[in-house]
């Protein structure tokens, strides 16, 4: 008898299957590539996300890490608060290479960062200098 019950169990589930199969056969190419290329701009963005730090005065409450530029060449800086209030810092970039400075005044919250970048005006290559100013103390980074 029990066997009787899963064998009329799987052909009733096997049926309704193949029936959810037939009704949804084009729906099925759809949310495979879907998924598909969901997971590619997951993995390219993972690429992307891997930020380098760069070393500063142990009581300086902020810390500068760079990552590549999803969009465009170059990297985006990060400006890391590490400290428990929001810091007003002032970001002086420099470009040996081309010359070029450019100066932001910037806000940050306590355990945030701000990123400065192609989309906010510079788009930085290795050997740029970032020079940190903030409460009369002034921390000057490369880029590697």
């Amino acid at each position: 008898m029990l066997v009787f019950l899963f064998t009329l169990l799987g052909f009733a589930s096997g049926r309704l299957y193949e029936k959810w199969r037939a009704e949804n056969r084009d729906k099925t190419g759809i949310i495979i590539g879907v998924i598909t290329i969901s997971a590619i701009i997951l993995v390219l963005i993972g690429m992307g996300l891997t930020a380098h730090t760069i070393q500063a005065k142990a009581n300086f409450p902020f810390r500068v890490t760079y990552r590549k530029a999803l969009l465009g060449a170059g990297y985006v800086e990060q400006i890391r608060n590490i400290s428990d209030k929001a810091q007003s810092v002032k970001v002086t970039l420099y470009n040996p290479a081309l010359n070029r400075t450019k100066v932001y005044a910037v806000v940050v919250d306590p355990q945030r960062f701000k990123e400065i970048g192609h989309l906010q005006g510079w788009t930085a290559t290795s050997g740029d200098v970032i020079t940190l100013e903030c409460g009369g103390d002034t921390e000057e980074f490369k880029i590697p």
